[in-house]
């Protein structure tokens, strides 16, 4: 056991001494909290702290930003925590151009392998099955608009705690040049019988971590010095048992 525990250690610290942090701020939007609303209550650009929120331009447009058990029936509980945000680009099922989102600049690293995670769901309690879409917005970093899809869906059951509607996704990505990059998460337009708004919660960036050369030899030579001070304790335990 000492054994396994002393590579698997040596195994992640060499390759990436940032894996495991969160590079965003408030990615589970558990800030403002209860400060701002126990119910649900729709949210300016800088409601949210670290993310700047923008609406859409359908029938009356807002982003919600919503507590577990609110009194929104089709705002899907939080799927963790107490709080999640809903893009309602629009109140009925037509068509719009623009939809609500959420957006966050952080500094990356060119050449640095990322992954972006995220949960999202579809409207409930509608009684009807509802498909939505999250498109994944990166610029900066060497890119410009890059859009990455994901959708959604839900059989149109009422909310529950736990709520079983949210679904994660994941997008890989490498930035080419160092510095600042925008992820926007920003809601699509799906026709639906009823309103198609996603809600999005526990938003999470990390570094992936790489094995180089040097972090390969660090780690194997980390267990071959493991396996032998436990052959010299062995040797020495058989010793003491044979006298």
């Amino acid at each position: 056991m000492h054994l396994l525990r002393l590579f698997v250690f040596c195994f992640f610290i060499a390759g990436s001494t940032t894996f495991g942090a969160n590079l965003l701020v408030n990615g589970d939007f558990e800030l403002p909290g209860a400060t701002f609303t126990t119910d649900f209550k729709s949210i300016a650009s800088g409601t949210l702290p670290g993310w700047a929120s923008a609406v859409g331009n359908g029938e009356n447009a807002a982003n919600y930003y919503s507590a577990t058990n609110s009194s929104a029936f089709w705002i899907p509980n939080p799927q963790s925590g107490s709080y999640c945000v809903q893009f309602d680009s629009s109140d009925i099922p037509d068509f719009y151009s623009t939809g609500g989102s959420l957006s966050q600049t952080v500094s990356l690293v060119a050449g640095v392998h990322y992954a972006l995670t995220f949960y999202m769901s579809a409207e409930v309690g509608h009684g009807v099955a509802v498909t939505s879409q999250i498109n994944v917005i990166l610029n900066g970093g060497g890119f410009s608009n890059q859009t990455t899809s994901f959708q959604a869906s839900w059989n149109g059951a009422d909310k529950a705690n736990p709520e079983p509607s949210w679904v994660q996704k994941t997008l890989n990505f490498t930035p080419t040049s160092t510095g600042s990059v925008t992820l926007k998460f920003q809601d699509a337009w799906v026709s639906n019988t009823v309103s198609s708004n996603a809600s999005l919660d526990n938003v999470d960036l990390e570094v992936i971590p790489e094995m180089t050369p040097w972090s390969m030899t660090a780690a194997f030579t980390a267990l071959a010095v493991s396996a032998s001070i436990w052959k010299a304790r062995r040797r020495r335990f058989v010793s003491k048992v044979a006298a």
